[in-house]
């Protein structure tokens, strides 16, 4: 069976390998949120792991640590059942963000 994850690069150049096992990860065909479908199939790396602390610009889309610098995405996907975006950030750091009120989590994926 074919899975649907359509991931878009955002800088250049982009070099697909740096989403790693994301794309089986999160499917845009299963209707679960995000962090449903990482607790499944990211059994080894832990699952989804929320980390607090974290601030998110839904404008500049960055996301920032207390001292540290800001982490600018290097691709992102929709996950349209769930009306989730989920990004990829340097480091292995992940952000879903929930199209409701635009609550978000973010977690290391590495």
């Amino acid at each position: 069976m074919t899975h649907i994850s359509l991931w878009f690069g955002l800088v250049e150049p982009f070099d697909p390998e740096i989403l790693g096992l994301l794309p089986d990860i999160f499917r845009a065909d299963d209707p679960r949120p995000g962090k449903q479908q990482v607790n499944e199939r990211y059994q080894h790396g832990g699952g989804w792991q929320k980390q607090d602390k974290w601030k998110f610009n839904r404008k500049t889309k960055a996301i920032t640590f207390p001292g540290d610098a800001p982490l600018m995405p290097l691709a992102l996907t929709g996950l349209p059942l769930s009306q989730e975006v989920v990004a990829l950030y340097p480091h292995g750091y992940v952000i879903i963000v929930h199209d409701d009120n635009g609550t978000f989590e973010v977690a290391r994926m590495d």
